[in-house]
């Protein structure tokens, strides 16, 4: 406490003799507030001035108002500075329609990206913690054991809760799940952690921006979910883009429902996967955009979904497509967490289903998700995949509908190429099953190798440098 508030102290000075400098300055007019009136800024200082930054935050900028923008100018202080702007919800108006709390008859979209193919084999994003962006998630007994403390961006508080409901449902697109009956979402076992930044349907694209550092540095997600944009491009929010990549965590974001070649961004950079909505019988929805912002489309016009205030309802939307391709980024993360954004990528688009033009375009992307297809390419066309090893164990998969009797061999390795030791394993995989051995140590060159017992022919290779 005595360490934040002495930080205070200084920067406060800091400001003061700023002030006492800016008056010193020859007189001459200031740029105007961009907006008048309550405009807000988002402010990056120059390296000499890194001092008047909060550094309890891992984010490179603050937030500052009008008066405290024609200071800093006047100064010299900033690298860069831009009025904070709006961004938005991307849900489209809601159908008249009764709730029902059955899978079988309403999960048409579970049904058409192949979701089956994760449950078959038990791969339901078990442990991977998705940041939702959002409007905050209400407790819901379909997230029960799921759902974990965020950070309220509004408020500066712990209270996530969701007046809107918006946030509730696409949690429950990514980790919904009942033992009774209910919504199952497309990684019912993924951790949702709510990063709240709206109220309403409006909020700041400086809240979007600290939730993006802080999913990342303080909430350790590995998945981002954004259902939500803005239409201008801004340094701040490119850069938190950039900065999730950089470490890992992997971001989706809805496209926008202007029916048009609208960019809304952070869908439209290149490191994050934007996301289009497409009907239950495939067709792009009339409202979800055609840009170059959409990099594949998901099922997203009338699906099912969790209720802020229980049970179940409806809902249409860009919005709404993306928690089923976070979640399918989950399902892949927990198979095999040492994936790279720019790997999961590649993925999803060389397995989702091609629709429209050939190859990509900007109506469907590279086509409509399929999960059964990101976990073929995971196997790159093989029966058998070995993760890489990450902590304690490796897992090793079977994707086929047979018993496999295999041979696991682990080989070590000098710096020269030479081999070292060989030591075989006798392992059953069971079909759609998968099974956990000791990883190597972290040290040293190492391969592994699965080979079919009776016939020795090879199924899976991972290596380990």
């Amino acid at each position: 406490m005595r360490t934040v508030k002495a930080r205070s102290i200084i920067r406060a000075l800091a400001l003061l003799c700023l002030a006492a400098l800016a008056l010193a300055l020859s007189a001459g007019a200031l740029p105007e507030a961009e907006g008048g009136g309550e405009a807000r800024y988002i402010v990056k200082y120059r390296d000499s001035f890194a001092f008047l930054q909060d550094r309890d935050s891992a984010m490179p900028f603050e937030v500052v108002d009008a008066a405290q923008l024609e200071l800093l100018l006047r100064v010299d202080a900033l690298e860069w500075y831009e009025e904070d702007a709006p961004a938005f919800l991307l849900d489209a108006p809601p159908a008249d329609a009764d709730l029902s709390p059955y899978y079988e008859p309403w999960k048409w979209d579970l049904a058409m990206i192949d979701a089956d193919a994760a449950f078959r084999m038990d791969c339901t994003g078990r442990g991977v913690r998705v940041g939702v962006i959002d409007s905050g998630v209400a407790p819901h007994s379909d997230l029960s054991g799921r759902l974990v403390a965020g950070w309220n961006y509004r408020d500066a508080t712990d209270e996530t809760g969701d007046s809107l409901g918006h946030g509730t449902f696409v949690a429950g697109l990514i980790a919904g799940y009942s033992e009774l009956e209910g919504m199952i979402g497309a990684a019912p076992e993924a951790i949702v952690v709510p990063l709240k930044v709206a109220d309403g349907q409006s909020l700041y694209v400086s809240d979007i921006v600290k939730a993006i550092y802080e999913g990342v540095d303080r909430f350790h997600c590995q998945v981002l979910n954004l259902s939500l944009g803005t239409e201008r491009d801004m340094d701040s929010l490119r850069e938190a883009a950039a900065y999730a990549e950089e470490h890992g965590v992997s971001l989706v974001a809805a496209a926008g429902n202007s029916g048009n070649d609208t960019l809304y961004y952070p869908a439209a950079y290149d490191t994050v996967v934007g996301v289009g909505s497409v009907t239950d019988l495939g067709e792009v929805y009339a409202r979800s955009n055609r840009s170059a912002g959409v990099f594949l489309t998901a099922p997203g016009a009338e699906v099912w979904g969790l209720s802020h205030t229980g049970g179940y309802c409806q809902k249409t939307g860009t919005s709404f497509a993306t928690p089923l391709v976070s979640g399918a980024v989950a399902v892949l993360l927990g198979m095999d967490a040492s994936l790279t954004p720019a790997q999961i990528r590649e993925i999803l688009a060389q397995s989702a289903a091609d629709k429209g033009e050939p190859g990509y375009d900007t109506a469907y992307g590279y086509g409509i998700l399929s999960v059964g297809g990101s976990i073929q390419a995971l196997f790159a066309g093989g029966d058998c995949y070995i993760a890489e090893s990450r902590g304690g164990s490796t897992r090793i998969f079977n994707r086929t509908g047979e018993d496999l009797d295999c041979l696991c061999l682990l080989a070590e390795y000098r710096e020269d190429g030479a081999l070292l030791d060989l030591k075989p394993e006798s392992l059953h995989l069971r079909p759609y099953g998968s099974t956990t051995v000791a990883a190597p140590g972290e040290t040293g060159r190492f391969a592994r190798f699965l080979c079919d017992a009776e016939n020795m022919v090879p199924l899976a290779e991972v290596r380990k440098q």
